[in-house]
């Protein structure tokens, strides 16, 4: 289905309504369990040096209300991400990308 016939139901047709994940699932983006590599593009940023290209796995998602505060809900979920050696830290959306599985 194309066309306006198509957004008049947001774009999806009854089959994708059915498979499509969840707004929740959609806002949240990665999920405990999933591996994920940090990409902080701005070099100034403090931590860069100490994250930049490292990657790890989601071990806790924890919701907050920072959407709220930056008016994008996808900011409403912080990811705790654990390393290689056992280090971990959290971070929004907006610096995790996911791995590829091989």
């Amino acid at each position: 289905m194309n066309g306006p016939a198509r957004w008049a139901n947001g774009g999806l047709d009854r089959n994708e309504q059915e498979a499509s994940p969840s707004m929740s699932t959609l806002m949240r983006r990665f999920e405990v369990g999933d591996c994920v590599r940090v990409d902080i593009p701005d070099r100034d940023d403090p931590d860069f040096d100490r994250y930049h290209g490292r990657t790890g796995e989601v071990i806790e998602v924890i919701e907050d209300e920072a959407g709220q505060a930056t008016g994008d809900e996808r900011d409403s979920y912080l990811f705790a991400v654990e390393f290689e050696n056992s280090d971990s830290d959290h971070f929004r959306w907006r610096d995790l990308r996911p791995v590829p599985e091989e």
